[in-house]
């Protein structure tokens, strides 16, 4: 709760799915993304495909042609005593110019491309935190990045409203975990002690 990680939208998509059973109620995804937003800032968890995702509105922005590999996060929480972050009293950020060319060329980028591509994923994924610790800040930001530079990830991930972060790797059925380097594994469990958070693993299939 507060991380970053959608539970309340899990929550209250489990709550809608409930009353859609309960009362036969007929309710299509989209609106119920749009019903969860009008109470709080929600997660695109209905939807399967890439896309760009207005968090307050509840709605699918754009559709992406990619698709991603087989992929796995290996999370942790930067803040695990904290409270977290209570998106119902976010104000809205005031992105700078430069800021907002930034995510103009990321999404551009994204609507161009036709299959996954790591170092475009790198870069704007990376870059995006980085403004985002100007406004939502997360401890030991710094720290995370250096060591970052030294996994052989695919690319590192962060919750813009929550304290979680998470190193991605590519991942298949047989073989695991694709580390390239031999001192992924303890570089990763030398970031969990920094934050005395335990590792988590999130599979995307």
């Amino acid at each position: 709760e507060c991380r970053g990680l959608g539970s309340s939208t899990s929550t209250l998509v489990s709550l809608i799915g409930l009353l859609k059973k309960r009362f036969n109620i007929k309710i299509s995804n989209e609106d119920a993304l749009k019903f969860c937003a009008s109470i709080e800032p929600t997660d695109p968890i209905l939807i399967k495909k890439s896309c760009l995702f207005s968090t307050k509105e509840g709605i699918k922005k754009a559709q992406f042609n990619f698709k991603f590999p087989k992929l796995i996060i290996y999370g942790m929480d930067t803040d695990p005593k904290g409270k977290g972050v209570n998106t119902l009293k976010l104000k809205d950020i005031k992105y700078t110019k430069r800021e907002l060319d930034f995510f103009k060329k990321a999404h551009d980028s994204l609507k161009q491309i036709k299959k996954y591509d790591k170092k475009i994923f790198s870069d704007i994924s990376r870059k995006s935190l980085i403004i985002n610790q100007k406004y939502i800040p997360k401890k030991k930001f710094n720290k995370i990045l250096r060591l970052e530079n030294k996994l052989s990830n695919e690319f590192i991930v962060g919750a813009h409203s929550g304290t979680v972060v998470g190193f991605v790797y590519k991942y298949d059925k047989i073989n695991g975990t694709k580390f390239k380097y031999n001192k992924d594994e303890e570089i990763l469990k030398k970031i969990s002690k920094i934050f005395k958070s335990n590792i988590t693993k999130y599979l995307y299939v």
